[in-house]
Parts: C-alpha cells; sequence; structure tokens
C-alpha cells in the first residue's frame, strides 16, 4: 500500500480588512487576536505568527492584505528596503502560495509579513509604554 499526498490548491488572494484593535478579526482562514500590553510583557515570542508591534508606529488602524505588485518593506534587521517579492522567494514560498500570506499593513506600508518578517518601523521602541500583540491562528471555519 502507498500513501500519496495530493497536491495543495493555490492560494486565494487576501481581501483587505480592517484588524479591530484590540479585539479578534476573522480574515481570510485566519482568526487574528489583538491585544495592547504594557510595554513589560515584550519579550521574544518564538512564535512565527505572532508579532510585538509598536502602537505608536504602527497607528491606530491596521490592515490585512494579500501582496500588490511593488510592494516593499524594511526587513528588521537588514538595514535597507528590500522587494516583498525577493523575500517571498528567499523564504522559499512557493509561488502559487504567495497571494495566501497575510500582510499587516500600516498607512506608511507593510509593518508585518506574517510568519515571516516584521519591518524595522513597526518594531517596539526602548521608550514604548505600551505593545501591539498580534497572533495569526488558522481558522477551522
Amino acid at each position: 500500500m502507498r500513501l500519496t499526498v495530493g497536491e495543495e490548491a493555490a492560494a486565494r488572494p487576501i481581501a483587505e480588512t480592517p484588524l479591530a484593535l484590540p479585539g479578534r478579526t476573522k480574515v481570510a482562514g485566519w482568526r487574528v487576536e489583538a491585544e495592547i500590553l504594557p510595554a513589560e510583557a515584550a519579550g521574544p515570542t518564538g512564535d512565527p505568527y505572532e508579532a510585538l508591534l509598536d502602537p505608536d508606529a504602527v497607528g491606530s488602524t491596521l490592515t490585512v492584505r494579500s501582496r500588490r505588485p511593488g510592494d516593499r518593506l524594511r526587513p528588521l534587521g537588514l538595514g535597507g528596503e528590500k522587494k516583498l517579492q525577493d523575500l517571498l522567494v528567499d523564504a522559499k514560498v512557493p509561488q502559487d502560495q504567495r497571494d495566501g500570506v497575510p500582510l499587516v499593513c500600516a498607512a506608511w506600508g507593510i509593518a508585518w509579513v506574517v510568519g515571516h518578517r516584521l519591518d524595522e518601523r513597526a518594531k517596539v521602541g526602548e521608550n514604548a509604554r505600551t505593545i501591539l500583540r498580534l497572533r495569526f491562528r488558522r481558522s477551522k471555519t
């Protein structure tokens, strides 16, 4: 007897959806939880689907969407800009799955490529009094 794994269907694009800050939002097969916490709660999460952002840096309005032509970001620790396309290729995200990678966007651009990289501009600053914790979990419905 032989078991085979079927091909994964191509990811569907994610419609631009505002996040409830704080609160819970369902978007394109994901459950997103947003919490405002004291800065003392900041620390490495170790979970690629959880990020700590500076609420003052990202603002009070965040959205989640799919990639768009020309998207760029400043990956944390890189010291410069990078095309989103190049970041996804470097991360070995299959081409037919790239539209399904959620992007958390602030007014100024991509703040977090969920599961991959935080933008330098969204990191928690040393003088931050609060942090915004975002958690993405796959939704069963």
